[in-house]
């Protein structure tokens, strides 16, 4: 087990133990772009044996988000399970036929430090809990070019951004208008934010409520917040949301925070959001600041 670079985050009385290797090994270095295998292996801690039983969550065994330290570069990949060896196996930076692993090929590009996190559900009999990890893989390499967020906007006002079809970031006039905010919501003892991204489409020289969007992993949109501070991997905050399909306006996703132990502090936060459009897996990633209101909530106030 990675004492040194993994962290477990489970609410559950239960806990599995996990060992991560890179390669064979537990050092966790790679070339940045080539191909490196890497295994999750669980192990019951009641009787040393590995634990083999998981359920799917959203379409898949286990979801892994990698985010450079810089928070400059993501990827949501999928290891698949191996009956005979009794772990999770990937080869990162490989390339892939499966739809839903499209972001494998590059999943760590450049050299540097990232972050992985990993999710998955497991049954304990009857009962079933999510095991959340998290490790740290350094890869050797050019650093990447692209230039760290220094701008975080107070995101309960509305944040712009334009994407092309392809899933890069475009200027206005490009395919896709994608707007953030937020809204507080007051539940009693304590203020959780609900996210809103409203999808418009160029279309005739103008944009219009973007409509053709199908289901991902099971769910209309999925979205990754991460808290933007360089701080040690344990002390990150991180939270994987869900939104279904528009249902009352047009072209907006709505991704509330549902982990309300504990609260979401106000702060730097960066969240990147995934859409299937027209057939094609947009990601869209906004840093922003979210604000906490100044007043008490309505329960402490009517005290």
């Amino acid at each position: 087990m990675l004492l040194a670079f993994l962290f477990s985050f489970n609410l559950s009385a239960m806990s599995l133990d996990v060992a991560v290797s890179l390669n064979g090994t537990d050092q966790m270095l790679m070339e940045a772009g080539q191909p490196a295998d890497l295994t999750v292996k669980y192990t019951n801690p009641a009787t040393s044996r590995p634990f083999t039983m998981f359920m799917k969550m959203h379409a898949k065994l286990q979801h892994m988000v990698v985010i450079s330290r810089d928070l400059t570069h993501f990827a949501h990949i999928h290891p698949e399970w191996n009956k005979r060896s009794r772990q999770f196996e990937l080869k990162l930076n490989s390339a892939t036929t499966d739809f839903d692993n499209q972001m494998l090929p590059t999943a760590i590009p450049f050299g540097g430090e990232y972050m992985v996190f990993s999710e998955v559900m497991a049954m304990d009999g009857t009962e079933h809990f999510m095991q959340a990890d998290r490790f740290m893989i350094t890869a050797d390499g050019a650093p990447t070019a692209q230039t760290a967020d220094t701008y975080f906007p107070d995101a309960s006002m509305p944040v712009v951004k334009y994407y092309n079809l392809d899933g890069s970031e475009g200027v206005e006039g490009s395919a896709l208008r994608i707007t953030l905010t937020y809204d507080m919501l007051d539940f009693c003892n304590n203020w959780f934010p609900k996210f809103y991204f409203d999808m418009a489409e160029f279309v005739d020289g103008k944009y219009v409520a973007a409509t053709d969007f199908t289901p991902w992993l099971e769910m209309g949109g999925h979205a990754v917040l991460l808290s933007a501070d360089d701080v040690a991997l344990k002390d990150r905050r991180f939270h994987h949301l869900h939104a279904f399909l528009p249902i009352g306006t047009p072209g907006e996703f709505t991704f509330p925070y549902d982990d309300h132990l504990p609260p979401l502090p106000a702060g730097h936060y960066k969240i990147w959001s995934q859409y299937l459009y027209k057939g094609q897996l947009v990601t869209a990633s906004f840093a922003f600041e979210m604000q906490i209101p100044t007043f008490d909530t309505k329960c402490k106030s009517s005290f």
